[in-house]
């Protein structure tokens, strides 16, 4: 789509990325991250659920589950809760994932933000979920351990630095009243303001036919 300029690595250091594979062509990788499973252990005295395939256990483990709103991460964790060796992961299996997770969207809430990821867990609203190991180590230690996280099967992802094309498209010039009128901006083409409504993921309520050729976000 030509949105993104290549990296300079004359200028960008290939030392500041966190790995040879993540000296992209359009993108470069200081830092990473994981998706961690985190769970309240006062629900769970004989102990918390150590896999994706235990989160997935419903009536081992009851209660509400905490997922991201995004495909990246959600249904990396469905295909590995069927069984599927880590190591052999990719490419998923879209619509034996997206069934996963239609498995359990009654019994689960989304996230949008770190801190809500956070919040989910904090009041009780999730028993457990699948959040950022950065916010993950902040609930363990603030809550002295009541709030217990584990690193198998952690799902690491890359935080990728872009550089954007310019837009080339022409602008609307900003008009500027008289004396006591004040001044007016228009605003970007295609933006506007609205309250986001409850979020349903337009897939998982999809016939499985429907659903082929979809790829994963990332």
């Amino acid at each position: 789509m030509n949105l993104l300029n290549a990296i300079d690595y004359g200028v960008v250091k290939r030392d500041d990325v966190v790995g040879p594979t993540f000296a992209l062509e359009h993108g470069a990788v200081p830092y990473s991250f994981s998706n961690v499973l985190v769970y309240d252990s006062t629900k769970f005295p004989q102990g918390g659920p150590a896999s994706w395939a235990a989160f997935w256990a419903l009536r081992r483990f009851p209660g509400t589950r905490l997922l991201r709103r995004d495909a990246a991460g959600a249904l990396d964790a469905a295909q590995m809760s069927l069984g599927k060796d880590p190591a052999n992961l990719y490419p998923l299996d879209l619509r034996a994932s997206l069934a996963r997770v239609r498995e359990i969207r009654r019994n689960t809430v989304f996230w949008t933000s770190g801190s809500e990821s956070e919040q989910f867990i904090r009041t009780g609203e999730a028993v457990m979920g699948q959040i950022w190991h950065t916010r993950a180590k902040v609930l363990e230690a603030e809550s002295n351990g009541r709030f217990r996280f584990v690193w198998n099967q952690g799902i690491l992802q890359p935080g990728i630095f872009v550089s954007p094309r310019a837009d080339a498209r022409p602008r609307e010039p900003a008009h500027a009243g008289g004396a006591g009128q004040g001044r007016h901006q228009h605003s970007p083409r295609g933006l506007r303001q609205g309250r986001p409504g409850r979020w349903r993921h337009p897939l998982l309520d999809q016939p499985a036919g429907a659903r082929s050729g979809l790829t994963p976000a990332g």
